[in-house]
């Protein structure tokens, strides 16, 4: 069963940073690794490629990883050849000190588009349907931001990376004409 596209206008996702919360998790649709039920739903998930700015990517995480150095175009091109969503992730943390300095302010709605981008999958797409509307949460030892971390039945974190995955399913899309201009540039 694949999640529809919207039959009204697309919702605009809620951008703002969530307060730390506290998820059930025998209540959430959670996931720690690819491998994991719900691992689809990860950015670490291979085996869904992506087509954004006129480019095949092999995931959604080397789009993101990608965006955040629009002013290094070379670099951006060698993670969106990354083998894995891992390398992509590992290329992209060693230049890390050069990200562009608007990335606070800009890395929900990088990981927006990158996601809006995954619906392409229709793996993605039953992996989301498969949540049952139930809220997503993100399993992680080390990153209340992006995930929760485990403290007995519950998870406690900020979730955003959940917290964007379940307004996706609700219908929230980021387009790339919806992006501010610079926001991504590739050499010619």
């Amino acid at each position: 069963m694949a999640i529809a596209a919207p039959t009204a206008a697309p919702v605009a996702f809620d951008l703002r940073i969530p307060a730390v919360a506290t998820f059930q998790k025998d209540v959430c649709a959670v996931f720690c690794k690819a491998k994991d039920e719900h691992g689809a739903l990860g950015n670490m998930a291979n085996g869904m490629p992506i087509y954004a700015f006129g480019l095949r990517w092999g995931s959604s995480e080397a789009l993101y990883q990608a965006l955040r150095f629009p002013h290094l175009p070379e670099f951006q091109e060698q993670i969106r050849h990354a083998p894995t969503a891992w390398a992509a992730k590992d290329l992209a943390y060693t230049r890390k000190k050069e990200t562009r300095p608007d990335w606070e302010q800009m890395n929900l709605l990088a990981m927006a588009f990158a996601l809006t981008c995954k619906l392409q999958s229709e793996r993605f797409q039953l992996a989301l349907a498969n949540a049952g509307g139930r809220q997503i949460v993100e399993l992680s030892m080390r990153d209340r931001f992006w995930g929760a971390e485990p403290r007995g039945a519950v998870l406690i974190g900020r979730n955003v990376l959940g917290f964007l995955l379940t307004q996706l399913a609700a219908g929230a899309r980021v387009f790339e004409a919806d992006l501010p201009v610079g926001f991504f540039r590739l050499a010619a």
